[in-house]
């Protein structure tokens, strides 16, 4: 009976440990821009500044360009990619501003540079909009908000494994009480 016990307080610690993690899920922020209106080569009017962010947990509501240090990063405007990886300078910045739901309504990113080469870009109102890009003496740019649209990858596996452990936990749950001796009204007097 002892045993059996154990088991289910492990089946409910690994239960609480597996929603536990599903609860942290890093949040996912990605920037789709427009493309640039001025650009010489290697740059075309054809190429924007596109890439994501990640962060440990989601942005809060109501941000008012607030700096945030992403746990990773990547941003490539077409002819150049940069990333936490291979960022040269020591001080990328991400100032945010988000919305009364978290979502990102201003931004001000310079998520580095890769050998003198970088990428910038901000939408701050009241403001013009500039998407700046460098590679060597060259540069591109536009004048045009993009879009940012953020997720929460889908802990799958984890929600099976929680599903798995609730139905384990329910079927010794089950056999524990089949097992116990039945007491009769006579033996309660």
């Amino acid at each position: 009976m002892k045993g059996k016990m154990n088991l289910q307080k492990s089946v409910i610690i690994g239960i609480l440990i597996v929603f536990s993690a599903m609860a942290k899920a890093d949040t996912l922020y990605s920037y789709t821009g427009n493309d640039f209106t001025y650009a010489e080569s290697p740059y075309t009017t054809s190429d924007s500044i596109t890439g994501s962010f990640t962060t440990s947990v989601p942005l809060a509501d109501d941000l008012s360009l607030v700096t945030i240090t992403p746990i990773s990063y990547s941003f490539t405007d077409g002819v150049q990619t940069i990333t936490d990886l291979t960022n040269t300078n020591p001080d990328p910045f991400f100032d945010i501003s988000t919305d009364s739901s978290g979502n990102i309504i201003q931004w001000e990113i310079d998520p580095g540079t890769a050998t003198g080469n970088f990428i910038q870009f901000d939408y701050v109102l009241g403001y013009t909009t500039d998407n700046y890009v460098r590679y060597g003496f060259n540069e591109a740019y536009n004048n045009e908000e993009g879009n940012w649209s953020s997720s929460v990858p889908e802990p799958s596996g984890g929600v099976l494994m929680g599903i798995g452990l609730l139905g384990l936990g329910f079927i010794v749950r089950r056999r524990a009480n089949r097992m116990k001796p039945a007491v009769s009204e006579a033996a309660l007097v």
